[in-house]
């Protein structure tokens, strides 16, 4: 795994896989001004490698702003369907806390509520979604 970006406070991280995909690392308690940067940054490294498959690693994730969920829902989900489309995989490892478990699975279903055609899937472990984008590759074939 390459390391692309990683932020001050070591709390949000951007890796390129050999696999072809990005894996997006949330920890610790997140401001929103981390929190916008990283998924910024992250369309502009999908825009700039054409990988469309995501492995969102939130395990760790401790804490995210009220903020940070709005502007997902109102802001940042238009810019990715207008600068990438909708043909991406996103799966996800559920937070291991219990607040923001509940929160994470909110939001997806949120996001699913608007007809976003992206793929999503709650996943256990990093080599539980890689078996994920794999099923997904023969079902499209």
């Amino acid at each position: 795994m390459n390391k692309l970006f990683e932020n001050e406070a070591c709390t949000t991280a951007i890796f390129e896989s050999d696999h072809d995909y990005l894996l997006l690392k949330l920890s610790g308690k997140i401001s929103f001004e981390d929190y916008k940067e990283v998924m910024l940054l992250l369309v502009e490294k999908l825009q700039q490698t054409n990988i469309r498959q995501i492995i969102l690693n939130s395990y760790d994730l401790e804490y995210d702003t009220p903020k940070s969920r709005i502007w997902f829902l109102t802001t940042f989900l238009y810019k990715v369907q207008c600068t990438l489309g909708e043909n991406l995989l996103v799966a996800i490892i559920r937070p291991r806390n219990a607040f923001q478990k509940v929160a994470i699975s909110t939001l997806v279903n949120l996001v699913k509520s608007q007809k976003f055609l992206f793929e999503i899937q709650f996943c256990s472990s990093q080599s539980d979604a890689l078996e994920w984008f794999n099923k997904f590759a023969i079902k499209e074939k």
